[in-house]
């Protein structure tokens, strides 16, 4: 942040006293880095000195340059993109990305000018070539110099502006390429393990009890049980039951044959002990005939219990 702070401030102070100007810019007393656009609540345009010695295509197209990125708030950008690299200043990728940002800033304010002003391509190219690049960047602003791929922009003058067409297939292009992306980190997903207590396949439901079916009664059993280093029950009891007794059984039998996923200490299983409540859900009315249907199902997260 101080960095940044001296850079800013070198800048500013190497301007010396502005002058402002007819056409809304204000005129510097220095070259270096100039034009720029300085300010975030309130940006102006500042020119170099010996200004209108440029012709007036190329003073139109330099000051539509300035006032595109006013226009799109680049300076605000400029300044987020600052204090991220403040924050994340560890991260090598993003002070990477961060000069590539502006640089794609200035290509896409220059494609901008030369789709409104297609016949100063000429005038556009010459004002480029003629600026003098500034000795050191502008972190809170935007301006034609210091490393801007100059190359680039000038051969980009030559292409044709995108048609809307171009700009739609791009467009559906790009979403290609992220639901790709995204398939494909979804399909690379470990497969959950057989044994993983949060599979309902590794709870399979109790057998529902005849008597308590025909007589459409519903219940809960909530089950300790006890296991081994492998997450195999080595004991089930009962820690409560409504009603009492009546789908204790069938709890503690299906419970024998369910499979989990066991503790890990530094690594390895360890014998561990979990809370599992099972739910017996009579449907139909009480007092319908024996053939009707019930369920009953172990929820499939259970909690493990301390010791």
């Amino acid at each position: 942040m101080a960095w940044f702070g001296a850079q800013q401030y070198r800048f500013r102070r190497g301007l010396g006293r502005l002058r402002a100007r007819a056409d809304g810019s204000w005129q510097s007393a220095s070259c270096a880095g100039l034009p720029a656009t300085l300010g975030l609540w309130r940006p102006r345009i500042v020119v170099p000195a010996g200004f209108d010695r440029y012709d007036a295509a190329q003073r139109a197209v330099m000051l539509a340059h300035e006032r595109g990125h006013i226009a799109r708030g680049d300076p605000c950008a400029n300044a987020v993109a600052a204090a991220l690299r403040c924050l994340f200043w560890f991260d090598p990728l993003l002070h990477f990305a961060a000069r590539h940002f502006r640089h794609d800033q200035e290509l896409a304010c220059d494609q901008r000018v030369v789709a409104r002003h297609p016949q100063h391509r000429r005038a556009y190219g010459e004002a480029m070539l003629q600026i003098q690049l500034a000795a050191q960047p502008l972190p809170l602003g935007c301006h034609w110099g210091y490393s801007h791929p100059l190359k680039q922009r000038i051969e980009m003058l030559k292409r044709p502006t995108p048609t809307v067409a171009r700009r739609f297939g791009g467009g559906l292009l790009v979403a290609a390429c992220v639901g790709c992306a995204s398939f494909a980190a979804w399909a690379l997903q470990p497969a959950p393990s057989p044994m993983n207590p949060t599979s309902e396949a590794s709870l399979p439901a109790p057998k529902y009890p005849a008597d308590a079916l025909a007589a459409k009664v519903s219940g809960k059993v909530v089950l300790l049980i006890d296991l081994d280093a492998n997450g195999v029950p080595t004991q089930v009891q009962v820690e409560r039951s409504e009603p009492a007794g009546v789908f204790d059984a069938a709890a503690v039998s299906a419970a024998r044959q369910w499979r989990f996923e066991p503790s890990r200490e530094n690594g390895r299983a360890v014998p561990g002990r979990v809370r599992v409540p099972v739910t017996f859900e009579a449907r139909g009315q009480p007092g319908a005939p024996a053939g009707g249907s019930g369920m009953a199902r172990a929820l499939p997260t259970p909690a493990a219990v301390a010791g």
